[in-house]
């Protein structure tokens, strides 16, 4: 069995493709090895490797749906697309300059660099919200 799911992933996976290809590989494998065995068993009535076929056709439509070259992560291509669109759609407008201390340049700060002030504090605390706008749309 294990030499038959290392085969197909041999076979459909290239060498210098994201863990997340090889781990998909690994379970489509699996399938196409228990589809084998049931066909040698006589259970599915099917030809011999129609299983694997079949498999291999399921492997390349999830990397097709999937999207990418199988060289990356998905949810990274995802994230930096997400992002991209965020900053093309509100500009800087969603952004601020900050200072060393972390807060927009365009706020008073005391001596030990809090906003001061009632409005700076409220714009400080909204400016922490930005990674949760970008998160979500």
């Amino acid at each position: 069995m294990r030499d038959a799911i290392a085969s197909f992933i041999k076979k459909n996976v290239p060498v210098d493709s994201d863990g997340q290809l090889g781990r998909a590989a690994k379970r489509f494998g699996l399938i196409a090895a228990a589809g084998e065995l049931a066909t040698e068993f006589g259970v599915t009535g099917w030809e011999r490797g129609q299983s694997t076929a079949a498999a291999a056709q399921c492997l390349a439509r999830w990397k097709k749906t999937r999207g990418g070259d199988g060289k990356e992560p998905a949810e990274d291509r995802r994230a930096i697309l997400h992002i991209s669109r965020f900053i093309v759609q509100y500009g800087d407008s969603r952004f601020d300059e900050l200072n060393e201390y972390g807060y927009p340049v365009a706020l008073s700060v005391d001596a030990e660099g809090r906003p001061s002030g009632v409005r700076s504090a409220q714009r400080a605390m909204a400016g922490a919200k930005a990674p949760v706008l970008i998160a979500s749309g």
